[in-house]
């Protein structure tokens, strides 16, 4: 009997510690839910615990049929725990949402947890933080860090801010952070400008190196393909080139630049390149990943080609790493560099080493293609890894306008194995938003009764769940949108029949309020609005009746 008795409280206490082990301190269980976003995340991350954090200023949908509950989340950043289900209490309450620009999130994750993230949005938690900010590990805007603090005369205007589509910001090893964009002094010409870990403008690149390097400067020839002068360069030849003339870069502003006479050399793209990237840090170069030895791989434009070339510390090429690739002028490359030197590399690109190029593509230590590595995200003409994460354990998070990975369904966010297969154990809970808003039931809620009417599937489970015998009625959700700051329900359910739309804003303690009520037609279409849906960036939903 006794052990009897033990066997059954083990088998009680495994069912509640499945009930409860997707959720997070505080939070309910998120067991049953599906995901949907609007608007394809741009760049993920890893926090110290584990946490996997994804940038994309959007709308986040999830519906539970089991519970019947629907939900919807705006943010600038969402945060997944290690399985892949929703951590509801990490917020990162921004001030817009911006769905059309998912390359220029950018997000870093320094060694206390906190986020550097960069993107389309100009305040959070209602502080001013153009374009970028650093987050507490929880989401909520760090106070500590003020962009521009105490600045002579004040914060840069918005517009200040034009130029900062691909290279915005990067936090640092030595926890300042770099920012490329106008100049304070001159805003013609776009620089790279360093800020403490307080936000505090400590300094600026000096560009004359730049100048005296290259036609229009840096501003130019950070490509969206990578790095270029419109020249070809002669990789093989190490002499320097003679400078034919000067010019003037605009009429008069009084400043002269050099151009070579024949094309460049390898010597002079290693004194350029060196100039550029004391200017620029590496880190604000998505096309630029760095070497264990203190080397790179960059991506190279000229007029020869496009390649990923190989350099060491002082910026002298490795003829014996060869590849090629073709892209489009909004490439927008990702790379990261394995423990192993192979080279990972994400993007708009069309063709890696005149192959298809298949998503995401890992190169050899030679630059020839690994063919051990299948990944193959789809998802239409557009589909593409926008940026991805190497976990210490070798896997790899990924995540952008993708619809599949190998053949299996996994929308926007997915991890994979070390050699490019889909990671099994990371459970996938997102669905496109067209499948969200097809033909969902979910159970309705009797408010005469104060008790959930379950539906066929779940009458097994009355007993358990305690609950009284109800007559069966559900819903079925045709669709589940916010527009214009207002959350709208369509619904069919029965005909000439009224419904209430509840809101909650935790479903660990829920006090649901009404706040909507819709009388369906004779087919049984309704329809339920929240007005006031714009002020809440969390907010839960579930359909009764009176």
């Amino acid at each position: 009997m006794k052990h009897l008795q033990l066997l059954r409280s083990a088998l009680l206490t495994l069912a509640l510690s499945c009930c409860v082990s997707n959720a997070g301190a505080g939070e309910e269980s998120t067991v049953g839910e599906i995901y949907s976003l609007i608007g394809q995340p741009g760049a993920v991350t890893q926090q110290p615990d584990g946490k996997i954090v994804i940038a994309s200023g959007s709308h986040l949908y999830w519906l539970n049929a089991d519970q019947g509950t629907l939900g919807m989340m705006s943010s600038g950043a969402f945060r997944f725990n290690q399985d892949g289900t929703l951590d509801r209490s990490f917020r990162c309450n921004i001030d817009t949402i911006n769905l059309s620009s998912p390359h220029q999130n950018r997000l870093v994750c320094g060694a206390d947890g906190r986020l550097l993230m960069a993107g389309r949005f100009s305040s959070i938690d209602g502080l001013p933080r153009p374009r970028y900010a650093m987050l507490l590990p929880d989401g909520r805007v760090d106070a500590s860090f003020e962009p521009w603090r105490d600045f002579t005369n004040q914060s840069p205007p918005p517009g200040y801010f034009k130029n900062t589509d691909h290279y915005t910001a990067a936090l640092l090893t030595n926890g300042c952070v770099a920012v490329y964009d106008n100049m304070l002094e001159a805003p013609k010409y776009p620089t790279a400008f360093i800020l403490n870990p307080f936000g505090r403008y400590v300094s600026s690149a000096k560009p004359s190196a730049i100048r005296s390097k290259f036609t229009k400067g840096i501003s130019s020839n950070f490509r969206q393909t990578g790095f270029g002068i419109g020249r070809s360069i002669d990789w093989e030849k190490n002499t320097r080139t003679k400078w034919e003339y000067w010019q003037h870069l605009e009429a008069n502003d009084g400043l002269l630049f050099p151009l070579w006479g024949d094309n460049p050399t390898a010597l002079d793209m290693s004194e350029a390149l060196t100039a550029v990237f004391e200017e620029v840090p590496v880190e604000l170069c998505r096309y630029a990943a760095r070497l264990p030895d203190g080397g790179c791989i960059l991506a190279v434009q000229d007029h020869g080609g496009s390649r990923f070339m190989r350099f060491d510390k002082n910026w002298r090429p490795d003829l014996s790493y060869t590849n090629h690739f073709e892209a489009g002028p909004n490439s927008d490359i990702s790379l990261a560099v394995q423990p192993d030197g192979k080279l990972l590399v994400a993007g708009k690109i069309y063709k890696l080493n005149g192959e298809t190029f298949s998503g995401l593509a890992r190169l050899d230590k030679n630059g020839a293609t690994d063919r051990t590595f299948n990944c193959h995200p789809v998802g239409g003409l557009d589909a593409v890894v926008m940026g991805f994460h190497l976990q210490a354990d070798g896997r790899i998070l990924i995540v952008g306008l993708f619809s599949q990975v190998n053949g299996v369904d996994c929308p926007h966010f997915a991890r994979i194995n070390p050699d490019g297969s889909l990671d099994e154990s990371f459970q996938r809970h997102f669905t496109s938003f067209k499948n969200l808003n097809a033909m969902r039931r979910v159970k309705v809620y009797s408010l005469a009764a104060s008790t959930p009417q379950k539906s066929e599937a779940s009458m097994t489970n009355i007993a358990t769940a305690g609950l009284v015998n109800t007559p069966v009625q559900t819903v079925l959700i045709t669709s589940f949108n916010i527009a214009n700051g207002v959350a709208l329900l369509e619904f069919k359910g029965n005909a000439n029949s009224s419904y209430v739309l509840q809101a909650a804003s935790d479903l660990s303690q829920p006090n649901w309020i009404s706040i909507g009520t819709s009388r369906t037609d004779m087919d049984g279409n309704g329809d339920l609005r929240d007005e006031d849906a714009k002020n809440h960036p969390l907010r839960f939903y579930r359909v009764a009746t009176p």
